[in-house]
């Protein structure tokens, strides 16, 4: 309890942002238990200063016992189909699917709310695909979607790899209908770049593992062999980017290709490279840039701004895990080489304002002011960290996100912990909310205590059939004890009406709020605290309720000698 408490004290002193109240979708597991989830949060009670942290603020977005929704890759949220927004993730076999909300109750997973997007297998007449990266070209008419795919680990190029595009061009919700797929860049083609002197340089093409989509089309992928950000764009509308002239060096970081420009700022010590020596060569750098994302037009001419985050980890290149790059074209020649460029964005590893600084990025999403990374660190779960979701902003113009209340925590995996991967980002209102299974909220008010304090109920753990969860108490009477009551309405208790006003009872200000069906005894901490762990009986189904609040002895609060909680509402999971 004193980690949640700390979080919620840290997360009321940060600046409110009302121009941007995102919605964040999350990716992750237990890979011993599962299962695997796409975890969606909402804002339910309105208080923006605890960031969807609160209990009934995440949901299950989309579970469907590991079958499509499991090794997700990637995901993107796009509304080109104005009627059916939805999150589309690399999942599955390979492919690209669409999580929909056709029945409007918040989630997606109903039958036929998860479909196949993509078969890339199929698209390319192949038997095995390993799509890594996507995103949709946001000034395209039809949706249009770059794909990356990584084959590099079968040791040569194989087909498929490199960056597909598909095109629905019939808009009938699948983008892998005949003549809708065209290999943008040929992993066994052959492609070259203008060097730093101007000379070609041959550059990698079966290991693309991010790309990100700027507004006029332009492709900036990350080739993890070469260890650089190149671009792409068709200019001569042939559907490829394979041609003379196509293909640059948009963004050298690291510097590992001979012949290529490396980015200014690197050069000059005013931004770290995002590398370390190589385990199995230290003579040769690795680094990963996967972590990519466009904020379309938000620069000062109305230029993208691009984010490039490390997704080293700290337990294996100390000397690039955490790093967040802010890149804009300043000077409008198609690259982020030249000086003042790229800045550093924040420095998670190192940063002292973090809740939970970062250990490693697992993924970044842009959004229409800064980005959001999935990171992995938080309070440690059942069996795992809880990994934490941080939205950065710079509030006080000064181009990075490192100063007080600018990493605003967003979401944290609680409460079992997971082994993240990626995210997302959707505009609130997006998806409906209005009959959303929420886990647990609460309702009522506490009466007050003789020692001033007001009781206030909690949940920890996914109220599901079988899982553990605890009901907590805190700011109750110190050692004195309590029941929890257990009911299935809110509204009636044999002949009263719900809520009952107490004060006839002896107990003025205090409510009962649930119907009195169960009863647990329990005492109180020398604190106020109490829990009761329990689980979720194989009786219930999905989005039953159940209804607790605690009761507490407190024999100088009142002629009654007792003073109850706020109340809790259990959704069934």
């Amino acid at each position: 309890m004193r980690t949640m408490l700390a979080m919620a004290a840290f997360l009321a002193s940060a600046p409110l942002l009302s121009a941007q109240n995102d919605e964040y979708f999350v990716y992750g597991g237990i890979p011993t238990t599962g299962p695997w989830e796409i975890r969606r949060t909402v804002e339910v009670d309105g208080n923006t200063s605890n960031w969807f942290t609160g209990g009934g603020e995440y949901i299950t977005f989309a579970e469907d016992g590991e079958n499509l929704v499991t090794f997700v890759e990637d995901m993107r949220f796009n509304s080109l189909y104005a009627t059916d927004p939805a999150i589309y993730f690399i999942g599955g076999s390979d492919g690209v699917y669409r999580a929909i909300d056709l029945n409007d109750d918040g989630d997606a997973w109903d039958p036929g709310e998860v479909v196949m997007y993509i078969d890339t297998r199929g698209a390319h007449g192949v038997t095995n695909t390993s799509p890594d990266g996507m995103d949709f070209d946001p000034g395209a008419t039809n949706p249009v979607l770059f794909v990356c795919d990584d084959l590099f680990h079968t040791g040569s190029a194989q087909p498929g790899s490199g960056i597909s595009r598909y095109e629905d061009a019939d808009t009938n919700g699948r983008a892998d209908d005949a003549g809708e797929m065209s290999l943008f860049v040929d992993g066994m083609g052959t492609l070259t770049v203008p060097g730093d002197q101007g000379q070609p340089v041959t550059i990698g093409l079966t290991d693309f593992e991010a790309l990100t989509v700027l507004s006029d089309g332009t492709v900036i992928a990350f080739e993890q062999q070469d260890l650089v950000l190149y671009g792409f764009k068709d200019l001569n509308g042939d559907n490829d980017a394979m041609d003379a002239g196509e293909a640059w060096n948009y963004c050298n970081l690291i510097g590992k290709v001979a012949g290529l420009e490396q980015n200014a700022d690197v050069v000059a010590g005013n931004i770290p490279n995002p590398s370390c020596p190589s385990q199995s060569n230290p003579a040769i750098p690795y680094g990963t840039l996967e972590g990519l994302g466009t904020s379309h037009g938000i620069g000062p001419a109305g230029e993208d701004v691009v984010w490039i985050a490390s997704t080293a980890s700290n337990t294996s290149c100390t000397e690039a895990a955490g790093y967040v790059f802010r890149a804009m074209d300043a000077n409008g020649d198609g690259d982020v080489n030249d000086l003042g460029e790229v800045t550093l964005f924040l420095d998670g590893t190192n940063n002292g304002n973090m809740l939970y600084p970062v250990t490693s990025i697992y993924d970044l999403e842009a959004d229409g002011e800064g980005c959001a990374i999935f990171q992995g660190n938080g309070p440690f779960g059942s069996s795992y960290l809880q990994d934490s979701v941080y939205r950065l902003v710079d509030l006080n113009a000064d181009d990075n996100a490192d100063g007080v209340g600018e990493q605003i925590l967003t979401h944290f995996w609680e409460p079992d912990g997971c082994f993240a991967t990626t995210l997302t980002v959707a505009p609130e209102g997006a998806f409906s909310s209005g009959n959303l299974c929420l886990p647990f909220s609460t309702f009522g008010t506490g009466g007050t205590g003789s020692s001033g304090n007001v009781p206030s109920i909690g949940l920890v753990g996914n109220p599901a059939v079988g899982s553990p969860i605890d009901i907590t108490l805190t700011n109750g009477p110190s050692s004195q004890a309590c029941i929890l009551i257990v009911g299935f309405s809110d509204t009636q208790w044999g002949n009263f009406n719900l809520p009952l006003d107490l004060t006839f009872n002896g107990m003025p200000g205090n409510f009962l709020y649930v119907s009195v069906d169960l009863q647990f005894n329990t005492t109180t901490t020398p604190s106020g605290d109490a829990v009761f762990s329990g689980a979720i009986p194989g009786t219930f189904n999905q989005c039953d309720d159940i209804f607790v609040q605690w009761y507490c002895i407190d024999p100088l609060a009142n002629a009654k000698g007792a003073i109850t909680s706020d109340a809790g509402h259990i959704k069934v999971q």
